[in-house]
């Protein structure tokens, strides 16, 4: 009966510092981590305005490359 205690008491034990563990991470994530704050919306179309000129650039490069010489027709699909 004594050995059916102790045996249990080490396992209870075990379980609540693995839970305390468990508690002590999900407290220093959030701690350390904090969560990311939307940008505003002004922002966002700044962002939005530099990546559609970024993406004209590169249509530009590509068409600049290409040798129309030889095409009758040039077709450019937007894939987004």
């Amino acid at each position: 009966m004594q050995i059916e205690l102790r045996s249990l008491l080490s396992g209870m034990i075990i379980v609540l510092m693995a839970v305390g563990m468990g508690l002590l991470g999900v407290y220093l994530a959030r701690k350390y981590d904090p969560p990311v704050e939307p940008l505003p919306n002004e922002l966002k179309i700044v962002i939005e305005e530099q990546l559609l000129r970024e993406k004209a650039e590169l249509i530009r490069a590509l068409v600049a490359k290409i040798n129309l010489d030889d095409c009758d027709t040039l077709v450019i699909h937007s894939v987004s």
